[in-house]
């Protein structure tokens, strides 16, 4: 069920009348309140799921199931239901009678169907060939002549049998793994504790795999601090080289991490997660501080080089660096602050880009102002 209230406050009381008319007519409905995933959630993640347990059978898949519906109640599980396929029973007699290997004839079967499924089924220790494909004409594919290593020409009919079966969809492969896939939606209940809970069960620790949007989310984590780590040494060195010194790349270096935790702080506060968008705007933060606090530091070593006093140099570059650097940091949060009124596509797209640098700026800019010439003035 889908609503749209008028006003934001109205969702409690709305969420409070959908329950007691949908109880009253459903006593066993299981109800629970989700917020509409964003423009940037629907366009950015390709996966639709949180986290997928791939589970080598059908009955630990349901094994999981149980655990989950117990354990966390308020989870979104999805599994796909059975299929219509064909189980391929072999005659081993046959195969023994013309000297056929097995697997050379399931690679005849898998290449006389033209690309369609033709699977391992595990039931228990035995692997049963299955094709996954109701559409099969099956009088066609018996009467194929396969033909042996001796030359002679056998229908398949003779080797093989088709008995209809039931195959459950969630047969899939998923990141090279397959088995059966459990989708979940976690509903802000953390992946890491649901894969804990599963892993404590001595039965499924070590039979079930997982992959899911968490887990490109923490690679993406992981590789983006990479970078950022990367970034941060090579312009250390950079700045080591201009300045001519290495005490004074820390100073420009050591607001950077500050304005960095500012900017996560205040899009946690926000609602809004790390994603591909925060992080591009949290490196043209960082560039747009870093060049206020290099501007000012080369300043006061040019006016110390001429002959003035520490505090001489310092008091004047603060003088003749504080409009530019204002007006570096006011004129970006004023060009994208009209975003943060807006509601239609393209804001919810550039939120996550534009909240970072809008809260890196304002700490960044009172640090390059205030806080870097104390910073100087004790490290040079």
């Amino acid at each position: 069920i889908y609503q749209r209230p008028n006003d934001v406050q109205q969702i409690p009381l709305l969420w409070q009348d959908l329950q007691k008319e949908l109880l009253g007519a459903y006593p066993k409905a299981r109800l629970r309140y989700l917020p509409p995933e964003s423009m940037l959630a629907t366009l950015l993640n390709e996966e639709a799921y949180d986290l997928q347990i791939i589970a080598p059978n059908e009955e630990q898949q349901q094994q999981v199931v149980g655990l989950l519906h117990t354990a966390f109640p308020e989870l979104s599980l999805h599994y796909l239901a059975h299929n219509k396929g064909y189980q391929l029973q072999l005659d081993e007699q046959q195969l023994a009678i013309y000297q056929i290997n097995r697997s050379a004839l399931l690679d005849f079967v898998r290449y006389t169907l033209g690309g369609k499924s033709l699977y391992d089924l595990q039931r228990g220790k035995n692997s049963i060939p299955v094709l996954l494909n109701h559409e099969l004409e099956k009088e066609a594919f018996l009467n194929t002549q396969y033909r042996t290593d001796a030359g002679d020409w056998v229908l398949l009919n003779q080797l093989v049998d088709l008995l209809p079966t039931l195959i459950p969809q969630g047969i899939e492969t998923i990141n090279n793994q397959r088995g059966y896939v459990l989708n979940v939606k976690t509903n802000a209940v953390p992946a890491e504790m649901i894969m804990e809970h599963i892993q404590a069960q001595p039965e499924l620790a070590t039979a079930c795999r997982f992959s899911g949007k968490y887990e490109r989310m923490a690679v993406l984590q992981q590789q983006s601090f990479l970078i950022l780590a990367v970034i941060i040494v090579l312009l250390y060195l950079i700045l080591a080289i201009q300045f001519n010194a290495l005490s004074l790349p820390l100073i420009v270096l050591l607001e950077v991490p500050v304005c960095i935790g500012v900017s996560l702080l205040v899009l946690y506060a926000s609602g809004q997660s790390l994603n591909i968008m925060s992080f591009i705007g949290i490196l043209m933060m960082a560039g747009i501080i870093i060049n206020d606090s290099i501007l000012k530091i080369d300043l006061i070593n040019q006016l110390r080089r001429n002959g003035a006093s520490i505090d001489e140099a310092i008091h004047k570059a603060g003088e003749r660096r504080l409009s530019s650097i204002i007006m570096t940091s006011m004129t970006t949060i004023l060009a994208v602050s009209p975003m943060l009124f807006k509601n239609d596509l393209s804001a919810q797209l550039q939120i996550p880009l534009i909240t970072p640098i809008i809260a890196g700026l304002l700490i960044g800019t009172a640090i390059s102002l205030f806080f870097i010439p104390l910073l100087y003035k004790r490290l040079a």
